[in-house]
């Protein structure tokens, strides 16, 4: 995921949201996969994939008002595995492999998907 990506999806849920003939989102990845997290080379270069006010994939934070379903195939990994707690309804094949493999480096998830759930 970058900031470019997400930005765009920040702008998809507007529209969403804005248009009434719509009901439902259903977000997917690309190639196989769901999401992996963040670009990690972007993130060296001090580039987040989050949108301001957000979260990561202009999701994890203040979600669209309108609900959104996880159609996840491969890999839903670290912020990716975050986006799809942050969904609604979460639809997954069996070969998804979900996972925060940043726990084995002694590191906390960041995106607060769960948390956000948990509060609304």
């Amino acid at each position: 995921m970058t900031y470019a990506l997400a930005c765009a999806m920040a702008q998809a849920f507007d529209q969403l949201d804005a248009d009434d003939s719509l009901r439902v989102a259903v977000l997917t990845g690309a190639g196989g996969h769901f999401c992996s997290g963040m670009d990690l080379k972007g993130f060296l270069r001090g580039e987040l994939p989050r949108v301001e006010g957000r979260g990561f994939g202009a999701m994890t934070q203040v979600p669209p008002r309108k609900p959104v379903i996880a159609a996840v195939e491969g890999y839903a990994l670290a912020e990716g595995f975050e986006m799809v707690l942050a969904c609604d309804l979460v639809v997954a094949s069996e070969a998804a492999m979900f996972g925060l493999p940043e726990v084995k480096r002694g590191l906390l998830r960041g995106c607060g998907a769960r948390t956000a759930r948990m509060t609304i």
